[in-house]
């Protein structure tokens, strides 16, 4: 079944409470984007939908950016959350966006009392827990993760260009195998000369 099908007849269902499109329109002005999130940063990349939503030619058309996507439901304690996802329909593919300051993912709690080899050996686990939680993304639901780091979010525009490849994105023509071996064949004899 075509996932833009299912959402325009079942509507949405966001943090307990379902909306029919005719409700949603109404809606989709922020606060489903914004509400789930403090973050400015989170809040900034909402805007930019939004904005990109209103300049298209047929948003209904275009993909979700789907905020705080959770694989283990709205439980308080959660593994996998991604800041941001698209699960594109055009082209079947999934991507995450983890929106990634040092100061929220790689704070240090306490540094009383500490060495420096134990406050490195902190942020090593740190580092390793981040990495394998988006290893197990990948692995798990097929989900590659695009994090946007300090330096990143201080271009939010640019951070949000990087999205929009992915909602914009269309199927893809592929060349036909017989075309492939040609072109193939093509550069090898180029590189046998």
């Amino acid at each position: 079944m075509d996932v833009r099908c299912y959402y325009i007849a079942q509507g949405l269902v966001i943090a307990g409470f379902g909306y029919s499109f005719s409700r949603l329109n109404s809606r989709i002005q922020g606060s489903i984007l914004k509400r789930v999130s403090n973050s400015q940063y989170e809040k900034g990349i909402a805007d930019r939908y939004l904005s990109y939503l209103r300049k298209s030619s047929t948003p209904y058309e275009e993909p979700f950016l789907i905020p705080e996507l959770r694989f283990a439901g709205k439980d308080k304690k959660h593994k996998y959350r991604l800041d941001y996802a698209v699960l594109n329909p055009y082209t079947m593919s999934k991507t995450g966006f983890e929106i990634s300051p040092a100061s929220t993912h790689m704070k240090v709690d306490r540094i009383r009392n500490v060495t420096k080899v134990e406050m490195n050996e902190a942020l090593r686990d740190d580092w390793a827990k981040e990495m394998s939680k988006r290893n197990e993304y990948f692995s798990k639901f097929g989900i590659n993760t695009i994090t946007f780091t300090d330096r990143d979010l201080s271009d939010l525009d640019g951070c949000f260009s990087v999205i929009e490849q992915y909602l914009s994105e269309r199927v893809r023509k592929f060349p036909r195998v017989e075309q492939s071996l040609q072109d193939a064949r093509a550069v090898f004899a180029e590189i046998m000369l």
